[in-house]
């Protein structure tokens, strides 16, 4: 999915597997996307089924490797897959806080 704010543009990838080969090749896939569709001011999310160690182990493995930031891309797991939390999370990451 990608999402527009202004100029910026927002890809957001989800995946159901919980296995960090396949969460990490998404999120290689939906960084890269949304960096050849909005350049380098473009945001990414991936949601994942992955534990909250996980997603974080997964978060410093991509940005090590493709160099992105915390402003410019975000993982989340099985915890925030809560339905008011995640709308929320998401509004306040791609269009910043009212």
């Amino acid at each position: 999915m990608i999402l527009l704010n202004g100029y910026q543009v927002c890809g957001i990838s989800c995946t159901i597997k919980d296995g960090e080969g396949d969460c990490k090749q998404k999120g290689f896939e939906i960084i890269h996307r949304v960096k050849q569709i909005g350049g380098d001011e473009a945001k990414a999310v991936l949601v994942t089924f992955l534990p909250d160690l996980g997603k974080e182990k997964l978060f410093q493995d991509l940005q090590s490797v493709s160099g992105v930031n915390e402003d410019k891309f975000k993982v989340l797991g099985v915890a925030d897959l809560k339905e008011e939390y995640l709308r929320d999370c998401l509004r306040e990451y791609i269009w910043g806080s009212d």
